[in-house]
């Protein structure tokens, strides 16, 4: 089965910021002074459609407020299945979000994460770390986030691969080194975390964007696993290892949602954290791991 258009989750997850703003949000003009709540008559050519507002914006808003209700039934159930409780509500108006009693600290929380949805850096940066250490409070093993920008910009791929393997044990690397380190430092990773050390289980491998979901624009780097991996660890790590690939994204989904874009992708499917799962490590996920404290970002 194919995938529904998902763009609206993003257009939706500005009312949420709104409503912890408080400020006037984009249903403004329901409240606005006039006769009746509603566009009359609005033709392509209108330039002030409605209390001051140009067509487009309206025809906006309307996809927007149609969207709304799927979008808080897919939150509820997505926030459900992670132990959480979804901290907004339509309003009365039918058309905006409101906080619900007693969640206002949690829905500040929600809405800083869809506040920056698509901001370059800084708030790439930290959307990187953050959902980095989230999934690694949720699997546990030992992980290292690598990605770029990283704390020490300034360090360039080689020194920080030779820095990470200096953290690495000995039965984990090789002695092979890349021709050629990129520019930006990272040789295609973002961050690795390695599950059962001791025994020599699965590898995780982490990409990070601070986007919603788009089935079309999917990381050319996860096509590139071995060879990305081989450069970090200094052998041919998926010869011995499963490599898990894992996509941090800034949107909400369902884990049923998750599992069909997995289905959708085939062999190129991939795992999804998304900002429910950020949620949950920091809210309800047990302790049961600790980060490594020199290495939990690189």
């Amino acid at each position: 089965m194919a995938l529904p258009d998902l763009s609206f989750i993003d257009e939706v997850r500005a009312l949420e910021v709104e409503a912890v703003d408080t400020g006037r949000s984009t249903s403004e003009f329901t409240l606005a002074p006039g006769p009746a709540n509603f566009v009359a008559d609005v033709r392509e050519d209108d330039q002030e459609a409605l209390h001051g507002r140009p067509v487009d914006d309206v025809l906006e808003l309307g996809e927007r407020l149609k969207d709304l209700p799927r979008y808080v039934d897919l939150a509820r159930s997505a926030f459900q299945q992670r132990g959480l409780t979804y901290p907004f509500e339509i309003d009365e108006s039918r058309q905006a979000l409101a906080v619900m009693p007693g969640l206002g600290e949690f829905a500040a929380k929600v809405a800083d994460l869809s506040r920056v949805v698509r901001c370059g850096n800084p708030a790439a940066a930290k959307f990187e770390k953050r959902a980095f250490r989230a999934l690694h409070r949720l699997i546990g093993g030992w992980g290292v986030c690598v990605g770029s920008p990283r704390e020490t910009p300034d360090m360039g791929a080689e020194r920080t691969i030779r820095r990470y393997r200096s953290w690495l044990l000995s039965h984990e690397q090789g002695n092979y080194w890349p021709a050629d380190f990129s520019p930006n430092g990272d040789n295609g990773a973002d961050g690795f975390v390695i599950l059962g050390r001791g025994w020599g289980g699965p590898v995780a491998f982490y990409q990070s964007k601070n986007t919603g979901f788009d089935l079309e624009s999917h990381p050319e780097e996860f096509s590139r696993i071995p060879s990305i991996a081989e450069d970090w660890f200094g052998k041919k790590m998926n010869a011995g290892r499963r490599i898990i690939p894992v996509l941090a994204l800034n949107t909400v989904l369902s884990i049923d949602l998750k599992e069909r874009i997995y289905a959708e992708r085939g062999e190129q499917g991939v795992h999804i954290i998304d900002a429910v799962d950020i949620l949950a490590a920091e809210n309800v996920a047990p302790a049961h791991v600790t980060l490594h404290p020199a290495c939990s970002v690189l």
